[in-house]
């Protein structure tokens, strides 16, 4: 597990994994019945975007 030091149970909840191929996991889960906006960021590489209400996303970064 890679280290997620943002999110809560309030807004969205994260975790990351490095897998063998060197590329990057990370889901992402919203338990709240809002649409949430959150960013992921990679090192320089970043994104922005939203997690609908009550669903669960699943964003993969290529290996370096």
């Amino acid at each position: 597990m890679i280290s997620c030091d943002r999110g809560s149970r309030e807004t969205v909840t994260a975790v990351s994994f490095l897998n063998p191929s060197g590329s990057v996991a990370t889901i992402l889960v919203n338990q709240t019945s809002a649409d949430q906006q959150f960013r992921l960021q990679k090192g320089e590489q970043a994104v922005e975007s939203t997690l609908p209400a009550g669903t669960v996303g699943t964003y993969l970064w290529p290996a370096d």
